[in-house]
């Protein structure tokens, strides 16, 4: 939209509509399609988070750009026992430092639990 129209968003959805154009109905339509939010943002030339807010007021579910890794417990406290702190562990297993800080400390509880 921005290359066509220099103008703010809310203003060129605005023009868009006076001319009967539904943006709306357009992201929709590539929602079910099942188009990412990046997807949409590169394509539309908008922030990622308006993509976001505009598929949550359609009444979409959260779409992420790629799933979470999933990791059992044993990995994660396996990968801290090997490099032996948080940010190399998180590196080896593709997860933000402050997710396997988390992931972490549950495993450490599971575990604890899991001995009693």
């Amino acid at each position: 939209m921005r290359e066509c129209f220099p103008a703010r968003r809310d203003v060129v959805l605005e023009t868009l509509a006076a001319f009967g154009f539904d943006f709306g109905a357009l992201l929709e339509e590539q929602f079910q399609e099942g188009k990412s939010d990046l997807e949409l943002a590169t394509l539309h030339m908008v922030g990622v988070k308006w993509i976001a807010g505009e598929r949550k007021r359609l009444g979409y579910g959260a779409a992420m750009g790629r799933p979470a890794p999933t990791t059992t417990d044993d990995e994660v406290l396996a990968a801290y026992e090997k490099y032996g702190n948080y940010s190399a562990a998180a590196r080896r297993l593709g997860l933000n430092r402050e997710t396997f800080t988390k992931r972490y400390k549950a495993a450490i509880a599971n575990k604890a639990r899991d001995d009693e």
